[in-house]
């Protein structure tokens, strides 16, 4: 659903700013680590990749998907 958009098989299930909002770090500079936004880590500086991913990546609970 998060990579589609906020859809979850043809339904709307989070408006496409929902999404935007939850993956985009809201604590840029605030922090020397990882960003956060409202429900995922993100990847916003490339010195913080330990694995395979990109900068604007986000996670949870030990999963990655790809940026918006």
């Amino acid at each position: 659903m998060m990579l589609n958009g906020g859809e979850l098989n043809g339904t709307r299930i989070l408006s496409r700013k929902s999404v935007e909002l939850m993956s985009q770090n809201h604590v840029q500079g605030k922090l020397d680590t990882f960003g956060y936004g409202l429900g995922f880590g993100v990847t916003s500086e490339p010195k913080y990749l330990t694995e395979l991913g990109s900068v604007g990546s986000y996670y949870w609970a030990g999963s990655t998907t790809h940026p918006l």
